[in-house]
């Protein structure tokens, strides 16, 4: 027997991703907050692929070192990234989970931030702060998670 709410699925539409974030960007210009899955593993550790964020519309006083923003790049290119560095005529963008390479942006191409606690704002700080050490903190986070995969598909020895 079933409980509970039985949905009928929705037709499921596909959209490209110029036409998708053309949409964000106009939900968070009228001052709505947007529920986004993260796809890709450029925020791991702090954002792993597939979490959801709340993304409010960005503000002046938001760009700033450490916050994760939804920006377009200079080339076009839409990122959900961390601000490591602000310059008066770009910022820097970089994601968690990336050993090299920066996007540059300008204040007018960061559309969404998500808020992050007191907490999570000095960890993701610190990781800024750490770079030179994210090959191995990344290489040990990587290896963990494969094998808690593993671990929860039965994998694991017995």
């Amino acid at each position: 027997m079933l409980r509970g709410n039985i949905r009928k699925r929705a037709a499921m539409k596909t959209l490209d991703n110029e036409t998708y974030f053309l949409l964000v960007r106009q939900m968070l210009a009228q001052g709505k907050t947007v529920l986004l899955r993260v796809r890709g593993e450029s925020m791991t550790p702090f954002f792993p692929q597939g979490c959801e964020i709340h993304l409010r519309p960005a503000g002046e006083k938001d760009l700033r070192r450490g916050t994760p923003v939804l920006a377009q790049t200079r080339e076009g290119m839409y990122v959900f990234h961390r601000i490591v560095r602000v310059c008066p005529e770009k910022i820097v963008l970089q994601g968690d989970g990336n050993l090299h390479g920066c996007e540059d942006t300008t204040s007018e191409l960061v559309f969404g931030v998500v808020d992050c606690g007191g907490r999570a704002r000095c960890e993701a700080l610190l990781w800024i702060w750490a770079r030179p050490l994210r090959r191995y903190l990344l290489g040990i986070w990587r290896r963990a998670s494969r094998w808690r995969k593993g671990r929860s598909e039965g994998n694991a020895p017995h």
